[in-house]
């Protein structure tokens, strides 16, 4: 269904979350918890009996009663037990068994899940409930998969490695729901990392969050309209993941055939009529050479499908709220920098290699690191043309002592503290993984280019020790850039950086600031290479303490006796049920300098030297968060 919604002066047309569920093709959905099982299924602990034989012993009919029964003592306070004296006993025996905490524990928990269960259901998709065991039979033609993080009752982890072994099933099935993992327990968002590992799940169709998070009307909107999002996605990220393991097998094999039918004279040939001339070790070359063959063989078939798939679909509408990963640092650092070439070397078949004073072998991209205090504190890359340093120890291609070798230097910043107005007028590198806790942003500082000889390049090098080396798609671009050559060479863009900015939610009524505002260390600009494509991301949990705060305020409009309150309640109600307006607080939004404001109007952010005073403030304004 599509919904009018008004922006100002403008009307615009938004669908609701029963029509997003359609046009995700959402029409199932499966809760997995043990709520869902008769408390039959649950033998009381032994603090549980003995609360209820106690509440028996005061009482000599009452005692007489559950004796009728078969509760004659607090051992036969038993699941059965309790089942059988509940359902044949009236009166004070049938009450003080539905008072105890053994029952109303175990109706609390689906107490805590009734309100999504039912809200799905009235959103017309079909939600089945299951326990820990029945549930196989009800996964045919299930969306999305609801499962509870600790299975069971009986011992912490072996309810997490039942529901672990739930979530490898589930994964298994030729449909491959989205999985969302979901506890009592509010650190079940901190810990899902492991359990995904753990169950070999990807992000793309896994997400954690806790119950309280679906306890609300405008909780399951946000929750959903982010599902929503990651579910189609996901299936495309998950195809391609599938086929990268189905397809490594065999292009290892057809890499390994290959290099085993080369030739010594394949390796003679490449060494004595590509590369004697210019003296390039044959296994430096090779390294590149054989990359190629490794791209080849394994983005074939299938996998070049689901790479094709990815091509065709947008990801930027989905909710980018959590920092990049070590995995992604890994994968991009990995394309821009071989990280394993090791310190200077001499020629590898330089004779003088044994000797006191050997020449080095030096490479345009070799990174060179300084350190201070054991810690890195700047570098430095070889700029030279690949050509003006190829020697051949073995022919007459040598290096003059007098060739000035060209050194840029670069200053490391961490990448969450990096000077953005340099990077306005300065090339940059922006991920360098020294190791997973020096991850830095290079500055390259070209009017700082210098040179020296190579014959006092190794009094000049010191102590300095050669990191990495830039690959050459990147070093040239990086060449081109310091020569103001007008053509570069284009590359991928290059990933969200994250720098922490401080988040402050400020309840607001009537045009006022209220108490009881909420910070958090969690909002983060996404930084890309264009300083104005910078823009703000919050974390789930950021935007559930917004959700909250906002319902707060709507409950203000219900006694505040202002007759056009109940008009802003109505449209700000309205808007809160709408999977668009959710969905532009759950992904990156641009911030402007005069800031951004959602649900009609009710939630303002802006930067913090902007904050609105109370007489601009207007009586729609329920929630203003301020930015630093």
């Amino acid at each position: 269904m599509n919904v009018a919604v008004k922006k100002g002066d403008a009307e615009q047309v938004q669908v609701d979350l029963k029509g997003l569920f359609e046009t995700k093709g959402i029409a199932c959905v499966l809760f997995i918890d043990d709520a869902f099982e008769p408390i039959s299924n649950f033998e009381p602990t032994e603090t549980e009996a003995a609360e209820i034989w106690a509440q028996i012993q005061e009482d000599d009919a009452l005692l007489a009663e559950a004796s009728a029964h078969g509760i004659s003592s607090q051992d036969h306070v038993t699941a059965d037990g309790v089942a059988a004296a509940r359902n044949n006993a009236d009166g004070k025996l049938q009450q003080v068994l539905g008072d105890s905490s053994y029952v109303i524990g175990h109706q609390s928990k689906l107490d805590r899940l009734k309100p999504v269960v039912d809200h799905l259901g009235q959103l017309g998709l079909e939600v089945r409930t299951a326990g820990r065991d029945e549930w196989e039979d009800r996964l045919e033609g299930v969306d999305i998969v609801f499962l509870d993080w600790f299975l069971g009752v009986d011992g912490r982890q072996e309810a997490i490695d039942r529901a672990s072994s739930a979530a490898r099933k589930i994964h298994a099935s030729e449909r491959k729901p989205l999985i969302v993992l979901i506890s009592s327990d509010p650190s079940v968002k901190s810990n899902s990392q492991v359990f995904r590992e753990a169950s070999g799940l990807i992000a793309g169709l896994f997400d954690a969050m806790p119950k309280e998070w679906l306890a609300d009307e405008y909780g399951i909107h946000l929750q959903m309209t982010a599902l929503a999002e990651l579910f189609q996605k996901g299936h495309v990220v998950q195809a391609f993941v599938d086929n990268i393991q189905k397809q490594t097998a065999s292009a290892v094999l057809t890499f390994r055939e290959t290099i085993s039918q080369l030739t010594l004279s394949d390796y003679a040939n490449l060494q004595h009529f590509a590369l004697k001339k210019d003296g390039h070790p044959l296994g430096d070359y090779l390294m590149n050479l054989l990359s190629g063959l490794w791209s080849d063989a394994l983005f074939r078939g299938d996998l070049k499908k689901s790479l094709l798939d990815l091509d065709h679909e947008d990801f930027t509408s989905l909710p980018a709220i959590t920092a990049p990963t070590s995995a992604f640092a890994r994968v991009y650092n990995s394309a821009v920098f071989d990280m394993h070439v090791g310190d200077f070397e001499p020629h590898p078949h330089d004779k003088a290699k044994g000797t006191a004073d050997p020449d080095l072998h030096l490479s345009l991209g070799d990174l060179i690191v300084e350190e201070e205090a054991g810690k890195p504190k700047s570098v430095y890359i070889i700029m030279n043309p690949e050509c003006d340093l190829a020697y051949s120890p073995k022919g007459t291609r040598k290096i003059a002592a007098d060739q000035t070798i060209l050194l840029l230097p670069g200053d490391l910043v961490a990448v969450d503290h990096a000077d953005r107005t340099v990077r306005r007028s300065l090339p940059d590198t922006p991920f360098f993984v020294l190791d997973d806790e020096a991850k830095f942003r290079i500055h390259w500082k070209i009017s700082a280019l210098f040179s020296v000889e190579y014959k006092g390049f190794k009094e000049w090098l010191g102590a300095k020790k050669r990191r990495a080396a830039m690959r050459p798609l990147y070093i040239l671009s990086l060449q081109q850039a310091v020569h103001a050559h007008l053509t570069r060479v284009g590359l991928p863009s290059p990933p969200p950086v994250y720098e922490e900015l401080t988040a402050t939610a400020k309840p607001l009524f009537g045009q006022k600031f209220l108490d009881g505002e909420v910070a958090s260390q969690q909002g983060k600009y996404v930084m890309a290479r264009d300083t104005d494509d910078d823009q703000v991301a919050f974390t789930s949990e950021f935007i559930v303490k917004i959700k909250e705060l906002l319902v707060r305020g709507l409950a203000k409009y219900e006694i505040s006796g202002v007759a056009k309150d109940q008009e802003y309640k109505a449209a700000i109600e309205a808007s809160m049920k709408l999977p668009g307006e959710w969905a532009q607080l759950l992904k990156p939004f641009k911030l402007s300098k005069a800031g951004a404001k959602f649900f009609s109007d009710a939630l303002i952010v802006c930067r913090e030297n902007k904050a609105p005073t109370e007489q601009q403030l207007s009586r729609k304004n329920l929630v203003c968060v301020l930015l630093r």
